[in-house]
């Protein structure tokens, strides 16, 4: 059988910017809205395997990786698979809830030394330590591990994960501003919610209940969104942003009905057991694994058409400005993007 270097077809994917790589659909929490655990994996790639796929990743010419879960703090080797991403030149954050982190001082020890490219904590608010709801439990850890991490590995690209709810859109400039003032990063997304009829169709986003439903934001809601929003491109210059100044531009849409459709291949998901999926929410209509890609590009992407012309209606923000940097003929430049590497002020 031919090595997957001599069967892969380095320029099938030229929209490909990020991948999110999902190591594990375990949690140590449980958050409002949040449905990933549902779609357990019995097989979780081994080291070596996810090593393998960051190789074929990085020849298709993918710029950034996502570690994500699920809680891939969870998975032994993540400090491993970390150093390899810095081995392969290969620029990576680590999405985590900060709980095991923060908890188990030796393998916090093992993530710093293996000098991760980025941590994203989540941080939905300032918390005031009362927690019910492990969204809140985020928020109280999650400042606490970024000035932690910052303290010991000052060059690690440390970022505010939020989630934008009812809860905080009236805060939002207030928290934003201050997470700036602290030299930390955010990047925002609106809260996802499945209508419960509809949640076996998506394999992320949550059914909407009594316990979430009162963070969705609504039509009465409009007034604070649009506030908020004008805020953020007045001074959104002097702010550190991850998500692009034209973003907030579809707010309206966005926080409401979130029902655009994509139109390219730009962000991918990689389920534990190396499938492929359109994105975090939904599957490929076949099943493709990462390490069987290389040869099988034309297959994917007709099975990835054919799963958005049935798609429902993307929600998911961030593949949202993918989708528009795909457009805009930004492919190469949002890669930088989304490292921080482009210069403040440019990546509109």
């Amino acid at each position: 059988m031919k090595d997957w270097k001599d069967k892969i077809d380095r320029k099938a994917f030229p929209y490909w910017q990020k991948s999110c790589l999902m190591q594990t659909r375990k949690c140590n929490i449980t958050c409002r809205g949040c449905g990933v655990i549902a779609k357990q994996c019995q097989y979780e790639m081994t080291t070596d395997e996810w090593k393998t796929a960051l190789d074929i990743q990085k020849a298709y010419g993918v710029g950034f990786v996502v570690w994500f879960g699920g809680e891939p703090t969870l998975r032994e080797d993540l400090p491993e698979l970390i150093k390899y991403c810095n081995k392969i030149d290969l620029s990576h954050t680590i999405i985590t809830n900060s709980i095991r982190m923060l908890k188990d001082e030796v393998y916090y020890n093992r993530i710093i030394d293996a000098k991760p490219f980025g941590i994203s904590a989540s941080f939905n608010g300032i918390s005031h330590g009362k927690a019910k709801h492990g969204d809140e439990l985020k928020s109280e850890y999650g400042y606490q591990l970024i000035q932690k991490v910052r303290k010991d590995l000052p060059k690690c690209d440390c970022v505010a994960n939020m989630a934008v709810t009812r809860d905080n859109i009236n805060r939002l400039p207030e928290i934003v501003q201050w997470l700036t003032d602290n030299r930390i990063w955010v990047i925002m997304t609106f809260i996802h919610l499945s209508e419960p009829h509809a949640s076996s169709y998506w394999w992320y986003r949550g059914p909407s209940d009594s316990h979430n439903i009162k963070l969705k934001l609504t039509e009465k809601d409009l007034p604070a969104i649009r506030k908020t929003r004008d805020w953020f491109k007045e001074h959104y210059d002097e702010l550190l942003l991850h998500n692009s100044k034209s973003y907030f531009d579809y707010w309206d849409n966005l926080c409401l009905t979130q029902d655009w459709k994509c139109h390219s291949f730009t962000n991918p998901n990689i389920n534990p057991d190396g499938m492929m999926m359109a994105c975090i929410d939904r599957p490929l209509d076949i099943p493709i694994s990462i390490l069987d890609l290389p040869g099988r590009e034309k297959e994917f992407m007709e099975s990835f058409n054919r799963t958005i012309k049935s798609c429902r209606g993307g929600m998911w923000d961030h593949m949202f400005e993918t989708n528009m940097y795909a457009k805009q003929g930004r492919a190469n430049e949002a890669k930088d993007i989304f490292a921080h590497r482009k210069i403040k002020g440019e990546n509109e």
